[in-house]
């Protein structure tokens, strides 16, 4: 039997009654790694069999064994949040520092999707550096198994003139868009709601998408704190890829 950490107790009595009942009295063999799978229900039962049994230890590990990682997967799982996001803005490495590949490995693993991976930061202040920055987060992105990107405009007061604000933003999604359809990935550009930032507005997003033909390429990103401060407005649905509550 396989996977069998994912099974709560009531199933697993169902499962060790059955077994006993066969007259035939089979060889059983059950894997499971109580280190990075849990039921969602209660559990332990079967784990506590499973420490009365002969054990083979499998030394390759295939998934992650770093500890706050599985938090945040057990955490997810757990909730039944099964389409998570990794950022690269907070305190720590990337994953903490574990490989793409066995990040992928262990979503797959705890049944989770990887929605998206952020940030491509001031994404639309377009250079070669930022260049290499969004080929980089791509790359990962498609290692790790993600299925889009976030990119975050600009917040420092420049950019601002009127008729710069949309040129900018063009030449970074007319850049952007090759390098996501090459990796045959989603980009999701998030207006931030400040009055210091060069794109506040949704719907201002949503016409840039639609006069490069992005549309399918790109989504946006509905953060609910920008939204409010941005004024509110019209939520632009069909072309949101994720929610930030």
């Amino acid at each position: 039997m396989d996977e069998c950490s994912q099974i709560d107790n009531p199933t697993a009595r169902k499962v060790v009654y059955a077994i006993d009942e066969l007259p035939q009295k089979p060889f059983v063999a059950i894997a499971a790694d109580y280190r990075l799978l849990q039921p969602v229900g209660n559990g332990g039962y079967l784990a506590s069999i499973c420490k009365r049994l002969p054990t083979i230890t499998l030394n390759t590990i295939y998934r992650t064994d770093d500890p706050e990682l599985l938090e945040f997967l057990n955490l997810a799982h757990d909730l039944k949040c099964y389409d998570v996001e990794f950022r690269n803005d907070l305190t720590g490495k990337l994953f903490d520092g574990v490989a793409a590949e066995k990040v992928a490995k262990s979503a797959k693993g705890f049944g989770l999707r990887i929605l998206a991976l952020a940030e491509v930061k001031a994404f639309d202040n377009w250079s070669d550096s930022k260049r290499k920055e969004a080929t980089s987060l791509i790359k990962i992105a498609k290692t790790c198994g993600a299925e889009q990107v976030s990119l975050i405009v600009r917040n420092d007061n420049f950019g601002m003139v009127p008729i710069e604000r949309p040129s900018n933003l063009t030449t970074a999604i007319s850049e952007l868009i090759l390098l996501l359809e090459a990796s045959n990935l989603i980009g999701l550009i998030e207006p931030l709601g400040f009055e210091t930032c060069a794109l506040r507005h949704k719907g201002k997003a949503v016409d840039e998408i639609e006069a490069v033909g992005g549309r399918g390429r790109f989504k946006i990103v509905h953060d609910t704190f920008h939204h409010r401060a941005a004024g509110g407005g019209e939520m632009f649905a069909a072309h949101t890829g994720i929610v930030h509550i």
